[in-house]
């Protein structure tokens, strides 16, 4: 396909209408009786000029003229053709999230967009690379010429994230692409910002379709029970109908519930069951997108921690109990303890216990009220949720916890860990309750929650059993290996590297995943949930930017504009080489 490098000298041609009107009007000779026409030069010439239409003459010269000037015009414009054999690179961004999903399946955005750049590839010029735009940007590695190459690799394209990361992955393509690569995006939403420079063009194949999902789905401990909420969304610009299905659980019979929705409504869903139960599945009716109308959730009541208590203090240990008792995650015992909590000077009894953490308590009679501002290692799971402003903290002077700094104020340490070369960690807290308002705040039952938590993590099992697609989970192994076998939810397996007793799963899948090991087995949960993806209102149909940016891809066309000058020379040659012959048998 020609381009113009400067389109604007296409004005030029208005000219070729005004050459053809002087040979228009031409005057009718007037008729004269006269006595000889001897004195006459040319008597079967006729006066040129004039304000009386004649027929139009077309000679040989007019059409010169109208080369010549085709000619040039085509000359100023610039006028380039691609070069044949030249390679024309170009890295296509995907838009890796469900919503490219929504409406059938041989039509919704994926499809349209799979169509879209098989025909780009048509052109065998092209050869691209694919970067699929999720959470985080994924190259896939293969390199395609051609539309059949395209079509066998986007077979990997399966628009399963929750969110899509557009500005990370456009910003992968710039490196690979370098500064002479053509970058195009394909989404079903429109930029977010206005497309410059000329090396970008977005595409977007988005229609906006109303939609019925469910928008958040949890399964969580609650009084010795475990509690559901689900939340059921109308992303429609009208009211929407639709039925609730939950089965599972351990419930008798299966449950079910119409619901019309009014637009824009978020109906809550809030029930519980026995803890411990199976698996329990929400669904709803079929609709537009069906990816997020399914949720499925596990148990998440963990084994508690066996919690050796050894505190003399009074105070200390009823402030210490109602935090263990508040988490129903912890148990007492006094054997086979996974932490140990205690005042005691010395750690009696304590030297051993390979798999038991210690928290030790130093209350110090000698101690000074703090106010802060307190400097917390927010890096440290023990932080995690605290804020200190307008706690009163008493510490001892002399007294200070060994270990990495967790919480301090000015140059006391109030809480510090030690991490032993066996995995266990040592913390010691100061902390004097006759002078403190710790114990009474809320940040205390977050910090001992934070204490079993992250103790649990540290346990064989999942630290988590429910989560978005694209979540991560960990799990720690009982004993030591070198791989782990995942099986999605399609049923496809792959071996899952280990370091450190620990498997890290990242889930790109809407279902139930399993974890094996030996004779050891987990399941883990994950669920399309995301209301920004499954709200469709944004999405659009249009492309944006351009690659006709001649200074960046000149390599890859040849200019014309120097051979159109020259035969426009040689016309012109022509033409004058006609009128010196006419006007030699003129003067004969």
């Amino acid at each position: 396909m020609p381009l113009l490098s400067f389109p604007l000298a296409l004005i030029g041609l208005a000219a070729l209408p005004a050459l053809a009107a002087i040979y228009w009007l031409r005057s009718r000779s007037r008729r004269y009786v006269v006595s000889s026409l001897m004195l006459w030069v040319d008597q079967r010439k006729a006066h040129q000029g004039g304000r009386i239409l004649q027929r139009m003459q077309t000679p040989l010269l007019l059409l010169l003229e109208i080369l010549a000037m085709a000619l040039l015009v085509a000359a100023a414009t610039g006028l380039m053709f691609p070069r044949r054999g030249v390679s024309r690179p170009v890295v296509i961004v995907l838009d890796d999230s469900f919503s490219m999903l929504a409406g059938e399946a041989d039509n919704n955005a994926r499809s349209r967009a799979v169509e879209a750049i098989g025909e780009l590839f048509e052109d065998s010029q092209y050869a691209g690379r694919f970067i699929l735009a999720g959470r985080e940007p994924k190259l896939l590695e293969a390199r395609v010429t051609s539309a059949e190459q395209a079509g066998e690799l986007l077979a990997a394209w399966k628009c399963q994230s929750i969110e899509t990361n557009l500005a990370r992955a456009v910003s992968l393509a710039g490196q690979i692409a370098g500064s002479r690569s053509r970058i195009l995006v394909i989404s079903d939403h429109p930029p977010a910002d206005e497309i410059l420079g000329g090396r970008m063009e977005h595409w977007s194949f988005g229609r906006k379709i109303g939609n019925v999902a469910i928008v958040n789905a949890t399964r969580s401990p609650y009084d010795n029970r475990e509690r559901i909420l689900l939340e059921v969304a109308n992303l429609s610009a009208g009211p929407s109908r639709t039925t609730l299905w939950i089965k599972g659980g351990g419930r008798k019979t299966d449950g079910r519930s119409h619901m019309t929705l009014a637009a824009g409504e978020v109906r809550r869903v809030v029930f519980d069951i026995a803890a411990g139960s199976p698996a329990l599945h929400a669904a709803l009716g079929p609709d537009a997108l069906d990816f997020d109308n399914q949720a499925v959730l596990l148990s998440e009541k963990a084994k508690p921690i066996r919690v050796r208590l050894d505190v003399g203090d009074p105070t200390l240990r009823q402030a210490f109990t109602k935090a263990l008792d508040a988490s129903q995650s912890a148990m007492m015992a006094t054997s086979r303890c996974e932490l140990r909590i205690t005042d005691q000077a010395g750690n009696a009894g304590y030297a051993g216990k390979s798999k038991e953490w210690q928290l030790n308590v130093l209350n110090a009679a000698e101690a000074s009220a703090y106010v802060g501002p307190f400097v917390l290692d927010r890096s440290h799971p023990l932080t995690e949720g605290l804020d200190l402003d307008g706690v009163i903290w008493g510490a001892g002077k002399k007294l200070a916890p060994a270990g990495a700094p967790i919480i301090s104020v000015g140059n006391t340490v109030l809480l510090a860990d030690q991490d032993r070369f066996d995995g266990r960690h040592d913390m010691e807290l100061a902390l004097t309750p006759k002078l403190s308002t710790m114990i009474d705040n809320p940040n205390w039952p977050i910090l001992i929650w934070n204490l079993l938590r992250w103790r649990a993590s540290h346990l064989p099992g999942m630290t988590r059993r429910n989560v978005r697609v694209g979540g991560r989970a960990s799990l720690k192994l009982p004993a030591q290996a070198e791989s782990v076998q995942i099986t999605r939810p399609d049923g496809e397996q792959f071996e899952l590297p280990v370091r450190n007793m620990r498997a890290e799963i990242v889930t790109d899948q809407p279902g139930i995943y399993k974890i094996q090991s030996g004779p050891s087995e987990w399941t883990l949960a994950s669920n399309a949930i995301s209301r920004e993806e499954s709200d469709m209102s944004g999405c659009a149909t249009g492309k944006w930017g351009d690659w006709a940016e001649q200074d960046i891809f000149a390599h890859e066309l040849t200019d014309i504009s120097w051979l159109l000058a020259l035969a426009a020379l040689a016309v012109l040659t022509g033409h004058l080489a006609l009128i010196s012959r006419n006007s030699s048998g003129g003067s004969r």
